[in-house]
């Protein structure tokens, strides 16, 4: 089935999935940073309690409580968890991707111009492809949520042949 849509919609469209794909990034980064906190460990349900016995909001996931509490006792935050860079090459061992953090996969995709949204079983394969090509001249400033394949670009709703 084919149909016509507005560009602006188009544009609102990855506007809102660019948006979101950020807030999931940033979400993943800031677990990744409070896992190493003492109050981590704990319970949802022992954390809620410790929210309300301080009258601090007391819903949201484990990290976001975590790190509610230990500002209230103006903890200092944990260091954040390295992202790729791509000066560190990754592991050869598809098993070894699959153990790195959700947070960093989607660095190393961001990194390479690829979208990182999904789960990290999503993420991992296309982790595992972008380590088996290397694509390093590719930027997700240049290609947000599209790559080079096969010689075309997508841009301006049109291919564009590279050859």
């Amino acid at each position: 089935m084919l149909s016509w849509v507005p560009e602006s919609e188009v544009q609102q469209f990855y506007d809102e999935k660019s948006s979101e794909i950020q807030r999931d990034i940033q979400s993943c980064l800031n677990r990744d940073q409070w896992k190493s906190h003492k109050l981590y460990k704990e319970k949802k349900e022992a954390l809620v309690t410790l929210c309300k016995a301080k009258n601090i909001e007391a819903s949201g996931m484990n990290h976001e409580l975590v790190e509610r509490l230990a500002l209230e006792q103006k903890e200092e935050p944990p260091v954040r968890p390295p992202m790729y860079q791509g000066q560190k090459e990754l592991p050869r061992a598809t098993k070894e991707i699959g153990q790195l953090s959700k947070s960093y996969l989607q660095s190393v995709l961001t990194y390479n111009g690829f979208p990182a949204c999904g789960t990290k079983d999503e993420l991992k394969p296309l982790t595992c492809a972008v380590k088996e090509t290397q694509p390093a001249t590719i930027k997700t400033s240049e290609l947000p949520f599209f790559k080079r394949e096969q010689g075309y670009v997508l841009y301006d709703n049109a291919f564009e042949d590279n050859f």
